[in-house]
């Protein structure tokens, strides 16, 4: 089934995606880096990145510099069919658009297409997805390290943003810990309660000993 996209370009892009019939051989020149192993073309796509392996023989930071050099728009086509597009992008820099708990980067790691897609729509509307840094942590800790690139490659995304426990949080982190069973669990929850943010996650029950039962919760 074919989908048809309205993009708008600035004009020596336009100009030049309107020479260049295949998408794909155009995103070729916005890859920075070379790529010379397929295996990892195929991880990409299972992590939910739909990339054509006979275009695409240069990446580096695959998402970043798309939507760096060709316009937040095209974030849902690099991200496949699934990750559709807003309406109406909301440009607000700095605002989060959600927190990103460990069982949501083990989904992330392991293909789930709808937590990629998620990250781009954020992209797309200029908000920022939080990754806190005791989430990732455990979320490294509970893959095989051949699959680690893949939470770099998260970690590394322009909208991504790594949040770090430091001295000033550790009282209050100790406080919310007398609730909760696990450092990464109560920094997602301490993350979401300074921006007033969803938190992406299937540990709603928990959450709730330290959260209000109405807090917005994105269930895997």
């Amino acid at each position: 089934m074919s989908t048809e996209l309205v993009i708008e370009l600035p004009d020596e892009l336009a100009d030049r995606l309107a020479e260049e019939p295949d998408i794909s051989a155009f995103l070729t020149d916005c890859i920075r880096k070379d790529m010379t192993d397929e295996r990892i073309l195929r991880k990409l796509r299972q992590a939910g990145f739909a990339l054509s392996p006979a275009h695409l023989k240069r990446a580096g930071r695959v998402v970043n510099a798309a939507l760096e050099q060709i316009t937040p728009k095209l974030g849902a086509l690099v991200a496949g069919p699934e990750a559709g597009m807003p309406d109406e992008p909301a440009f607000t820099p700095g605002r989060s658009a959600f927190v990103l708990d460990t069982p949501a980067l083990l989904a992330f790691a392991g293909g789930d297409e709808d937590v990629a897609a998620r990250i781009v729509v954020a992209s797309d509307r200029r908000l920022t997805v939080v990754i806190p840094a005791g989430c990732l942590a455990s979320a490294y800790r509970q893959i095989p390290q051949e699959g680690w690139w893949v939470l770099d490659l998260l970690a590394a995304l322009r909208p991504t943003q790594v949040t770090a426990l430091t001295a000033d949080c550790s009282a209050a982190l100790g406080l919310w810990l007398r609730s909760v069973p696990a450092v990464d669990l109560a920094q997602a929850a301490m993350e979401a309660a300074r921006a007033i943010t969803p938190i992406m996650t299937d540990r709603r029950e928990l959450l709730g000993e330290v959260l209000p039962k109405d807090w917005p919760i994105i269930d895997l």
